[in-house]
Protein backbone atom coordinates (compact mmCIF):
# COMPACT_ATOMS: atom_id res chain seq x y z
CA UNK A 1 0.00 0.00 0.00
CA UNK A 2 2.90 3.01 0.96
CA UNK A 3 0.53 5.09 1.94
CA UNK A 4 1.07 7.50 5.15
CA UNK A 5 -1.93 7.91 7.43
CA UNK A 6 -1.88 11.52 6.31
CA UNK A 7 -2.28 10.72 2.75
CA UNK A 8 -4.91 8.39 3.45
CA UNK A 9 -6.98 11.24 5.37
CA UNK A 10 -6.84 13.04 2.36
CA UNK A 11 -7.05 10.91 -0.19
CA UNK A 12 -10.58 11.50 -2.11
CA UNK A 13 -13.24 9.24 -3.29
CA UNK A 14 -12.04 7.21 -6.30
CA UNK A 15 -10.76 4.83 -8.53
CA UNK A 16 -7.21 4.47 -6.36
CA UNK A 17 -8.91 3.92 -2.78
CA UNK A 18 -10.98 1.49 -4.41
CA UNK A 19 -8.72 -0.36 -5.87
CA UNK A 20 -6.54 -0.05 -2.28
CA UNK A 21 -9.77 -1.07 -0.37
CA UNK A 22 -10.26 -3.88 -2.75
CA UNK A 23 -6.54 -5.34 -2.56
CA UNK A 24 -7.24 -5.55 1.35
CA UNK A 25 -10.73 -7.18 1.47
CA UNK A 26 -9.06 -9.78 -1.35
CA UNK A 27 -5.35 -10.10 0.49
CA UNK A 28 -4.38 -10.00 -2.62
CA UNK A 29 -1.92 -7.30 -4.48
CA UNK A 30 -3.68 -7.83 -7.75
CA UNK A 31 -6.57 -6.95 -9.01
CA UNK A 32 -7.71 -8.08 -12.26
CA UNK A 33 -8.06 -5.60 -15.06
CA UNK A 34 -8.43 -2.85 -12.35
CA UNK A 35 -12.23 -4.40 -12.15
CA UNK A 36 -13.56 -4.10 -8.54
CA UNK A 37 -16.73 -2.07 -7.07
CA UNK A 38 -16.54 1.60 -6.20
CA UNK A 39 -16.31 1.01 -2.59
CA UNK A 40 -15.71 4.56 -1.95
CA UNK A 41 -18.21 6.27 -3.72
CA UNK A 42 -21.23 3.24 -3.19
CA UNK A 43 -22.76 2.86 0.46
CA UNK A 44 -23.74 -0.91 -0.93
CA UNK A 45 -20.55 -1.87 -2.09
CA UNK A 46 -19.07 -0.16 1.00
CA UNK A 47 -21.31 -2.27 3.87
CA UNK A 48 -19.69 -5.35 2.00
CA UNK A 49 -16.60 -3.96 3.54
CA UNK A 50 -18.11 -3.36 6.46
CA UNK A 51 -19.38 -6.75 7.13
CA UNK A 52 -15.93 -7.97 6.77
CA UNK A 53 -14.20 -6.26 9.85
CA UNK A 54 -13.22 -8.24 12.54
CA UNK A 55 -13.20 -5.22 14.88
CA UNK A 56 -15.60 -3.14 16.68
CA UNK A 57 -17.65 0.18 14.67
CA UNK A 58 -20.17 2.78 14.42
CA UNK A 59 -21.55 4.70 12.03
CA UNK A 60 -22.87 8.49 12.71
CA UNK A 61 -23.86 11.55 11.14
CA UNK A 62 -22.99 14.60 12.22
CA UNK A 63 -25.17 17.35 11.76
CA UNK A 64 -23.10 20.37 10.11
CA UNK A 65 -23.57 24.15 11.25
CA UNK A 66 -26.37 25.00 8.78
CA UNK A 67 -29.46 23.24 10.73
CA UNK A 68 -30.44 21.47 14.04
CA UNK A 69 -31.81 18.49 12.93
CA UNK A 70 -30.82 15.74 10.12
CA UNK A 71 -33.64 16.92 7.64
CA UNK A 72 -32.76 20.44 7.50
CA UNK A 73 -28.82 20.83 7.97
CA UNK A 74 -27.14 21.44 5.05
CA UNK A 75 -24.01 20.50 5.71
CA UNK A 76 -23.52 16.56 6.98
CA UNK A 77 -20.33 14.46 7.92
CA UNK A 78 -20.17 11.14 8.40
CA UNK A 79 -18.17 9.38 11.34
CA UNK A 80 -17.09 5.96 11.09
CA UNK A 81 -15.52 4.92 14.58
CA UNK A 82 -13.64 1.55 14.91
CA UNK A 83 -11.74 -0.12 17.47
CA UNK A 84 -9.27 -2.97 15.92
CA UNK A 85 -7.73 -5.48 17.80
CA UNK A 86 -4.59 -3.63 19.59
CA UNK A 87 -5.23 -0.14 18.26
CA UNK A 88 -6.75 2.73 20.35
CA UNK A 89 -10.84 3.40 19.20
CA UNK A 90 -10.98 6.26 16.19
CA UNK A 91 -12.96 7.94 14.70
CA UNK A 92 -12.57 9.42 10.95
CA UNK A 93 -15.03 12.04 9.26
CA UNK A 94 -15.93 12.48 5.73
CA UNK A 95 -18.29 14.21 3.96
CA UNK A 96 -19.89 10.44 3.02
CA UNK A 97 -20.24 7.45 4.34
CA UNK A 98 -18.60 5.21 2.08
CA UNK A 99 -15.60 7.74 1.99
CA UNK A 100 -15.16 7.67 6.29
CA UNK A 101 -15.77 4.10 5.89
CA UNK A 102 -13.23 3.54 3.19
CA UNK A 103 -10.65 5.74 4.40
CA UNK A 104 -10.78 3.85 7.96
CA UNK A 105 -10.64 0.43 6.87
CA UNK A 106 -7.16 1.93 4.86
CA UNK A 107 -5.91 3.59 8.43
CA UNK A 108 -6.92 0.19 9.97
CA UNK A 109 -4.48 -1.78 7.79
CA UNK A 110 -1.26 0.22 8.61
Amino acid sequence: MNKTREEILNMPAGREMDALVAKMVTHNNYVFNNEHPSYSTNIASAWEVVKNLEYNWTLSRDVGKCGSDYETAGDMTYRFIYTAPGMPMEGITADTAPLAICRAVLLATL
